[in-house]
């Protein structure tokens, strides 16, 4: 039974304002650090008392970790594939593209789930971990399949293509997290900075196909 990190009055309460909630989190969290974040901010930001958030959460590292719950529904999103694609490169594609518009629409969640990962929050370290393993069991899924079904050379060493494309789309995660994010693309991708998945999907025809 998969652990949950909030109190039972969470459930009780109006989807809109769980989303309300969580949505507040990720943003001050986000900006601040989880560190730095304090319940009270989050209460204020969204409008409530901060008793109310303790109502639904027993600490601030419980709230965060409810966040990286919803990270694996939203890495399963990500990954599913597109019904109007059966081949692997477009599947691929897909992928890339929600990755990037993840980023884009969300860079607030992209610095926590970041910030997360890094040693001095090490609690979150089992969980992130988790997040992470999941997305390369998915990668290798894909690999497989386009092995299978021809799309994909035979002799490619999974390990390594599944470690290839999870570096990719992290780094498009990150794409619009931070000023120093996109100007590190502007060097990458001067002819393209806005939409480098032409160029990468280009690339990763030759070398996979």
């Amino acid at each position: 039974m998969k652990k949950k990190y909030h109190k039972e009055t969470f459930d009780n309460i109006p989807e809109e304002k769980r989303l309300r909630l969580i949505e507040t989190t990720i943003r001050v969290m986000g900006r601040k650090g989880i560190s730095n974040a304090k319940i009270e901010d989050i209460a204020r930001e969204m409008g409530v008392s901060y008793g109310s958030i303790y109502s639904y959460f027993a600490t601030k590292e419980d709230l965060a970790h409810t966040i990286i719950t919803m990270g694996i529904e939203i890495q399963r999103k990500t990954f599913a594939q597109p019904v109007e694609h059966r081949d692997t490169f477009p599947h691929i594609e897909a992928v890339l593209e929600r990755s990037l518009k993840l980023g884009r629409e969300q860079p607030e969640l992209i610095c926590l789930w970041h910030e997360m990962s890094l040693p001095y929050n090490a609690q979150y370290a089992e969980h992130t971990s988790e997040l992470f393993r999941l997305g390369v069991i998915e990668w290798k899924s894909i690999l497989k399949k386009g092995i299978a079904g021809g799309d994909i050379r035979a002799d490619i060493d999974i390990d390594a293509a599944a470690f290839m494309l999870n570096a990719m789309a992290s780094q498009l995660l990150r794409y619009n997290m931070s000023e120093f994010q996109k100007k590190k693309h502007d060097v990458h991708f001067s002819q393209s900075p806005e939409d480098p998945i032409p160029a990468l999907m280009a690339e990763l025809k030759k070398m996979l196909a």
